[in-house]
């Protein structure tokens, strides 16, 4: 777990009024104090406002302080200016905060344009109604796509009337919820793409043969997903300025009250739309193929068109990591292999297990190698449906039960460690890979039985296989990091011992057709197992097994085996305040660090990567890197020696609505030392530190 940092936030211009008693506010005052000077601006209230005492002045060589007691009729505050006089000329914002006893929060930022802010007026039962049905109307009535999307599904009929008014409403309710408690954060051509692309397949399905691609059950998902997708991006600030939590309660009942009446007001202004013109025109229109030929053409053409956004701009596209999308290919191939009846079905297990996992992640469960062992159990699952058994049945659904919650444990570790709003984020990665898998698997079991149907080459679902298989065995070797280059300069050795062993089980155990099973007429026996373990043993790559290389002497080391040296003790000390537990950290530091430097290279350490951070900020090691390794200067000691070096320390800095990195630039001398052919870093005296904070996409 990355290192938690606390600090106080403070903002050097404010005013706050509480109310403490009804009509009686508490206010607080803050200007900064510039150059030994203060701002000379004052807090102006309305007329009848009076003072119940003098300003008591408090405050430092920063920051000017004062608090009074004011006594306002609180009904007729309503309405009524509060201002700042006195910034005209200046730079400074003022942040104003009124709280009443009923609840009520204000809060706004003052400035030289804009000194004012009027107290608005509680708002009224029929305010809350009419505002609130008027939101929730127009998140369905004003987005064409959503019109587009709903016009062909009315015209093909594939769902009922009821269950379609039913399924769209609480896909937008139930993104507008997930996007108001902040637990979804979509961009707004997410919901542009996904249903466009529905629409189109809707579309273009009029025109095969048979039915080959959305039945009742597997319409409903993609369009669940695709319409809580439109809710995600019609997001509200969790307190709306001015209101009680129950205003806030009442209006966001009826604004859910006004996409269901929305959805409604679409539905049957599009079927009596429909039916007049199958009078006029004497046709029925969902007969017609020039209908589902001009609706297909606008689909494509509008998908082209918003998608053109993404070639123009691919760091819009988000950052679903290579081993989610390898994980996705694989289950997708997988359920090429299950049978059409019981797929939708399945489905559904991954699906909870997949959020189950990210709950379970961010309530604390943090298992290791967690890829590794998701694609271990997706190879397995391949295995267990190209040679099925009796048990394989129950056996699938287990293992899809697993790697939906390994999925969803690596998804929310990575969206933790590498993005901002991490919970939203997770869910917002895991719906865009439920709807393409439940958008694909149709089409692909479409192809895959009309090319076994044609000819009798290699299936699709082959194919896919194969292109699973290589593509989870490339991410295990990046992942695994392996360089035989200087192997010798490095003190120690990681090993994949575990891939070693599998991979020499797999070969021990393929299946051999001696000379006796040809005169016998027994068949070769499948070699699922060897497969089986071949696949295991790429996944394991990762898992590694330390141990000393025999290579490596301290003895008469040249200047590019110390550097290497260097580099690694260096990056175990920094890499130790990764550690949340203090005595895992304390032992991981003992052991690269002297004893007597010990206490100092903690706090010194960690004050100067945590320096300046505000609350809730987490900080993670990334990279150490020496830069530059001078010559061995004379040793202070008879066992150490003193080189005068240049380092970088790269460190993550997560806030919770934005990521950077810190970069420190550290020059000085560093004296290490040996105990049986473990080097210890024993002094480090700095000359010099230069801080650069860089902004996370530019890395």
């Amino acid at each position: 777990m990355p290192l938690s940092i606390k600090a106080d936030i403070v903002y050097p211009a404010r005013l706050e009024l509480q109310e403490i008693q009804p009509g009686v506010f508490v206010v607080y005052f803050v200007l900064p104090v510039i150059q030994g000077k203060v701002l000379k601006a004052a807090p102006v209230f309305p007329e009848f406002c009076s003072y119940l005492e003098d300003p008591k002045v408090t405050g430092n060589a920063y920051v000017k302080e004062m608090r009074w007691t004011l006594q306002c009729d609180q009904k007729e505050l309503y309405g009524q200016s509060i201002g700042i006089s006195g910034l005209l000329g200046s730079q400074i914002n003022i942040i104003l905060q009124v709280n009443t006893l009923e609840g009520r929060e204000y809060s706004t930022t003052l400035n030289p344009a804009a000194a004012w802010f009027e107290i608005p007026y509680p708002p009224s039962g029929w305010d809350l109604i009419t505002n609130g049905i008027y939101k929730g109307m127009r998140i369905p009535v004003s987005n064409y796509l959503f019109a587009l999307l709903l016009f062909i599904l009315i015209l093909k009929k594939d769902i009922p009337a009821k269950k379609t008014i039913l399924l769209l409403s609480t896909g937008i309710i139930a993104g507008h919820l997930l996007s108001y408690f902040e637990l979804l954060r979509t961009p707004g051509w997410i919901f542009g793409l996904s249903a466009l692309l529905l629409s189109l397949l809707l579309a273009v399905e009029k025109f095969a043969p048979e039915k080959w691609l959305f039945k009742e059950r597997a319409l409903i998902l993609p369009l669940l997903v695709s319409t809580i997708f439109l809710g995600a991006q019609h997001s509200e600030p969790n307190t709306l300025s001015g209101f009680t939590s129950a205003e806030t309660t009442l209006l966001m009942f009826w604004t859910l009250s006004g996409i269901l009446l929305g959805v409604v007001l679409l539905f049957l202004l599009f079927r009596q739309g429909l039916a007049l013109l199958s009078l006029v025109l004497n046709k029925e229109l969902h007969d017609l193929r020039e209908t589902y030929t001009l609706l297909g053409t606008l689909s494509l053409g509008l998908l082209i068109y918003h998608a053109s956004l993404l070639w123009e701009t691919p760091s819009l596209f988000p950052t679903i990591p290579l081993v989610l999308w390898t994980l996705t290919l694989m289950m997708v191939t997988g359920g090429l292999l299950i049978k059409r009846d019981q797929r939708n079905f399945r489905s559904y297990y991954l699906i909870i297990a997949l959020f189950t996992g990210i709950i379970l992640c961010y309530i604390g469960l943090q298992i290791p190698f967690v890829a590794e062992f998701t694609m271990a159990m997706s190879v397995l699952f391949l295995i267990i449906r190209y040679f099925p058994s009796d048990n394989s049945g129950w056996i699938s659904t287990i293992l899809m039960i697993v790697i939906g919650l390994g999925s969803g444990l690596f998804l929310a570790q990575y969206t933790d460690r590498y993005l901002s709003y991490p919970i939203a984020r997770s869910v917002e990665f895991a719906l865009i890979l439920i709807y393409l898998a439940a958008v694909v698997v149709p089409l692909m079991s479409w192809v895959s039985q009309r090319q076994q149907i044609n000819t009798s080459r290699i299936s699709l679902t082959q194919i896919l296989t194969v292109l699973a298989v290589i593509m989870v065995g490339a991410i295990a070797i990046h992942r695994a990091g392996f360089s035989l280059e200087d192997l010798h300069l490095q003190p120690q050795l990681q090993a994949p011992l575990l891939s070693l062993g599998l991979l020499v089980a797999a070969i021990l155990f393929w299946p051999r057709r001696k000379k006796v099973h040809k005169d016998m007429g027994i068949e070769k026996q499948k070699p699922a197992l060897s497969l089986l373990l071949l696949g295991l043993s790429l996944c394991c790559l990762p898992v590694k097994t330390g141990m000393n290389n025999p290579w490596f002497s301290t003895a008469n080391m040249d200047q590019k085996q110390i550097q290497a040296v260097m580099q690694q003790v260096l990056s175990n000390t920094y890499t130790a305040f990764n550690i949340e537990d203090e005595e895992a950290l304390y032992e991981a530091l003992s052991s690269n660090v002297d004893e007597q430097l010990l206490d100092n290279m903690y706090l010194d350490s960690r004050r100067r990567l945590t320096m300046g951070l505000r609350e809730g900020s987490e900080v993670t090691v990334e990279e150490v890197r020496v830069n530059l390794l001078g010559h061995a200067e004379t040793p202070s000691g008879e066992s150490g020696l003193s080189y005068p070096a240049s380092w970088t320390v790269t460190a993550r800095v997560k806030h919770l609505k934005h990521i950077h990195y810190r970069r420190n630039r550290y020059t000085g001398t560093i004296e290490m030392k040996t105990d049986n052919d473990t080097w210890k870093i024993s002094k480090i005296i700095l000359d010099s530190e230069d801080r650069e904070v860089i902004p996370s996409a530019t890395l």
